[in-house]
């Protein structure tokens, strides 16, 4: 691989980190770090009537991993975690009813 191809995968390894992970708060002792689950891809081609190349990336809040003095823990962002719950039920209901049809013919 290229260094260039190098240095491209080493700057999306850490944008997906900088995604995942945002600004720490500090309140007192209380030390608040926003957390979330951060996906990307992108991808490009060409052949001989042309190329193109496209990107897509998203972030969904999960919640806060919560640092005080008797300890740690995450505090969930519940919205978003039934939200992507849900999600994931349609696709794999979706995937189910596929298989199904594709089983009966």
């Amino acid at each position: 691989m290229s260094n260039v191809a190098l240095e491209i995968a080493d700057k999306f390894v850490q944008l997906g980190l900088d995604m995942a992970h945002g600004e720490r708060v500090v309140d007192g002792d209380r030390t608040v770090i926003p957390m979330a689950v951060a996906a990307y891809c992108f991808g490009g081609g060409g052949g001989p009537d042309g190329g193109g190349s496209g990107g897509w990336g998203c972030a969904i809040p999960t919640g806060a991993l919560v640092v005080e003095e008797d300890g740690t823990h995450f505090e969930p962002n519940v919205v978003a975690l039934v939200a992507g719950a849900a999600l994931i039920v349609v696709a794999l209901s979706r995937l189910g009813t596929h298989i199904l049809r594709t089983v009966r013919r």
